[in-house]
């Protein structure tokens, strides 16, 4: 590994890495990989135009570029090729190969490219603000293989994905006196990103609801497009594109059309928001965390929600605005309850996808530190109270038991978020 910083002046400062990292994940002929960094950062607020400025107390600007490997999502020793010899055939011990070796398997690569700038203002608030672009190459991926080969898959480097993303960090002082402090805390990230590459002439890779596919963000929805209840006969409704491109409806699940329907399951902002108000020796904190635009497959619902398709599953209670068809003319949520299902309206479509905007105040905590006077009375070096919940409440119009599904986008029968209470004495002599 070697760096080397250098600074003229506490303005302008450049820092270089470089390193070579070798694991023995990979193939014999490619175990190591050289990555670098080169970053510039110029202090604006030293320079003499801008010196003692009574508004601008820091003012900072930072470029950066370098690559990164990453080794993480497959096994150990994943290169090699393996036999198993636990077997018999025909009564006589035998061994037969079970995964084929790569010995090109090498890193993941991301290269990644980052303005930000730095600036506090009035003593009081402070800005950092970040914008990225991250191309990923040479993805680590199980390759899946015709059956016809006795391999499920070969472990290679394909594809590439680009990451665009701004992150936003304020932190201020909104109130400064003797006894009373308030100090707000806020961070918001946006990320869109788009797989730009696959192996050989591959666009498209079946994966379950969310295949990957050129030029489509990650974790995008593949599914029937839902159209809602006929009025007439309370039966499901689906979208059916027809050779010619238009557009029709049909009750036949297995006419309707495998689509991407237009969203993903990532969010288009994050974030959370710090509360920290003292009065006196009595402090308050708050945690909040947020997500907006992610959309959620909520698959519960197909056993709770399936219109008698599993009645051996009680069924969910229904939303405020959701509505069950009873009678011709009824514009309803939900199909007419047959015993045995609806026409197999309980299948997976885009009906049940849900938005998955949530507020949860993560963490509060109240504390008192006792006074000095009265410690020194009782020969104590510190007295402080705390009380702390966790999770104790989301606000969601997600119908699921917990909107907060990283990575994957699909709720199954997760368990929620616990509530905790904790109370102590901290005591210091």
């Amino acid at each position: 590994m070697f760096q080397a910083n250098y600074g003229y002046n506490d303005k302008y400062i450049v820092t270089t890495s470089f390193r070579r990292d070798g694991s023995s994940k990979f193939g014999r002929n490619k175990k190591f990989g050289n990555f670098y960094a080169v970053g510039f950062t110029w202090n604006v607020s030293n320079e003499s135009f801008l010196a003692n400025h009574r508004n601008i107390n820091n003012l900072k600007l930072r470029l950066s570029y370098g690559t990164t490997g990453n080794a993480d999502g497959i096994s150990d020793y994943a290169a090699q090729g393996l036999y198993n010899l636990t077997d018999q055939y025909a009564g006589v011990p035998s061994a037969y190969p079970t995964r084929i070796e790569n010995p090109n398997l090498s890193w993941e690569v991301s290269n990644n490219a980052n303005l930000g700038v730095d600036v506090t203002l009035w003593k009081r608030l402070s800005v950092t603000v970040d914008v990225y672009n991250r191309l990923t190459n040479n993805l680590l991926f199980n390759r899946p293989l015709q059956g016809t080969s006795g391999y499920a898959y070969i472990t290679e480097n394909i594809g590439a994905v680009r990451n665009r993303g701004l992150e936003v960090v304020f932190s201020g002082d909104v109130i400064q006196q003797k006894n009373f402090k308030w100090l707000m805390e806020i961070n918001a990230g946006m990320n869109r990103n788009e797989l730009t590459e696959l192996y050989g002439n591959t666009s498209f890779i079946a994966n379950s609801l969310r295949p990957y596919a050129l030029n489509q963000p990650l974790n995008s929805w593949y599914m029937r497009r839902w159209l809602g209840v006929d009025t007439q006969t309370g039966n499901p409704l689906w979208e059916k594109v027809n050779p010619d491109g238009t557009v029709a409806s049909t009750g036949n699940y297995n006419e309707a059309t495998l689509q991407f329907i237009g969203s993903n399951a990532n969010p288009k902002l994050f974030g959370g928001i710090r509360q920290v108000l003292t009065w006196k020796n009595l402090e308050l904190n708050a945690f909040f965390s947020y997500s907006t635009g992610a959309m959620i497959y909520n698959g519960d619902r197909q056993l709770f929600d399936s219109d008698g398709a599993y009645d051996r599953y009680s069924l969910m209670a229904l939303s405020n605005g959701w509505s069950r068809w009873q009678q011709p003319g009824d514009v309803a949520t939900h199909p007419r309850y047959v015993l045995g299902g609806n026409n197999n309206s309980q299948r997976p479509s885009s009906r049940f996808l849900e938005n998955g905007n949530y507020l949860r105040l993560r963490n509060i905590s109240l504390s008192y530190d006792f006074p000095s006077e009265l410690l020194q009375k009782a020969k104590l070096g510190g007295l402080r109270l705390t009380a702390s919940a966790d999770n104790l409440f989301t606000l969601t119009k997600f119908s699921g038991i917990d909107p907060d599904i990283p990575g994957t986008g699909e709720v199954g029968t997760k368990y929620p978020f616990s509530k905790k209470f904790v109370f102590g004495i901290q005591l210091s002599f």
